[in-house]
C-alpha cells in the first residue's frame, strides 16, 4: 500500500489517479493510501494545533514574568532614593552611644500606669485603644538611672545588655529609648514619686506597715534587702531585681519601702 504523508503527496496522488483511472485495482490502492493519509495528516494537524496553544500559553507567561522582571530595573523618582541609593545604619560599636532604630522612633500618646505595667493608650480609627508595654515600671526606671547617669545616654553595650536582661529586641528598646529621650515617661515617674512620697510607714508585731498594711518586711528582711539595694551602684537596678525576685511582697511595698529605707531604719530602729 503506498504511504501518503504530506499534501505534495496528495497531490501526485491526484494526477496519479487522472493518469491510471482506467486500472480499478490501482484506483483502489491509491483511494486507501488517500484516505489513510488524509487522516495522519488531519492527527498532526490536531496535534499541532495543540502544540502551537501551549507555546502561545508559555509565551504569555514568560511575558508577563519579564514584566515582573522589568519591574526591578524601573526608574525612580529623584526624590525618592531607591533601595540601593538608602544610606545604611551605621553598626555601632560596643562603646558608642546607641541610636534608636528608625522602626523604633514613634512617640507614645498617652501613658498611664496600672500595678506595675506601663500601659499606652492611643486613637486608632476614632477608637480609643491601649496596649502594654513589654517592660514594666521597675525596669523601665532601672534604664532611666543607667541613662541619667551617662548624661542623658546609653552605650551600645549597655543597650545590649538591656535586651538580654529583659528579653526584648533592639527595635522595642529603640522605641523606649526614643521616648525616654523625648521626655513621655516624665508622667510615669511623677507618679512613682507621688506614690513613694505618699508613702507612711509604722511598725507593728514586728513587722513594717505600709499606709495602714502589712507588707510583710520583718526587721531582719528589710535590713537584708536594705544593704543589697543602698550597696548597689546603681540602686534602682538593684531594686529591679530584688522586686523581681521577692514573689512573697507586694511589689511597691518593697519598691517604696526600700526606696525610703533612712526613714523606714529610724521606725524600726535599725
Amino acid at each position: 500500500m503506498i504511504q501518503l504523508e504530506t499534501a505534495e503527496d496528495i497531490e501526485l496522488i491526484k494526477q496519479l489517479v487522472h493518469t491510471l483511472g482506467t486500472n480499478k485495482e490501482n484506483q483502489d490502492d491509491i483511494l486507501d493510501a488517500l484516505s489513510h493519509s488524509i487522516k495522519n495528516l488531519e492527527n498532526n494537524q490536531k496535534k499541532t494545533d495543540e502544540h502551537l496553544i501551549q507555546m502561545h500559553e508559555k509565551f504569555i507567561k514568560l511575558e508577563e514574568d519579564f514584566k515582573e522582571f522589568q519591574k526591578g530595573f524601573a526608574p525612580t523618582d529623584d526624590s525618592k532614593p531607591s533601595v540601593e541609593d538608602k544610606p545604611k545604619r551605621r553598626r555601632l560599636k560596643q562603646d558608642d552611644n546607641f541610636v534608636p532604630y528608625k522602626a523604633g522612633q514613634s512617640a507614645y500618646y498617652h501613658l498611664d500606669l496600672e500595678g506595675i505595667n506601663i500601659i499606652h493608650r492611643f486613637i486608632n480609627k476614632g477608637v480609643e485603644r491601649e496596649a502594654k508595654l513589654p517592660l514594666n515600671v521597675f525596669e523601665i526606671l532601672t534604664i532611666i538611672e543607667r541613662y541619667r547617669m551617662n548624661d542623658n545616654s546609653l552605650k551600645a553595650k549597655e543597650v545590649s545588655m538591656f535586651c538580654k536582661m529583659f528579653k526584648i529586641n533592639k527595635v522595642q528598646f529603640s522605641k523606649i529609648f526614643y521616648n525616654l529621650e523625648q521626655g513621655k515617661f516624665d508622667v510615669i515617674i511623677s507618679m512613682v514619686d507621688k506614690m513613694i512620697g505618699e508613702s507612711l510607714f509604722t511598725i507593728e508585731k514586728g513587722t513594717i506597715h505600709r499606709n495602714g498594711h502589712d507588707t510583710k518586711l520583718n526587721n531582719k528582711k528589710f535590713n537584708e534587702l536594705v544593704s543589697i539595694y543602698v550597696n548597689d551602684p546603681y540602686p534602682l537596678s538593684a531594686l529591679c531585681k530584688i522586686v523581681n525576685e521577692e514573689k512573697d511582697y507586694e511589689p511597691f511595698d518593697l519598691f517604696c519601702t526600700l526606696r525610703k529605707s533612712t526613714v523606714v531604719s529610724k521606725i524600726i530602729g535599725a
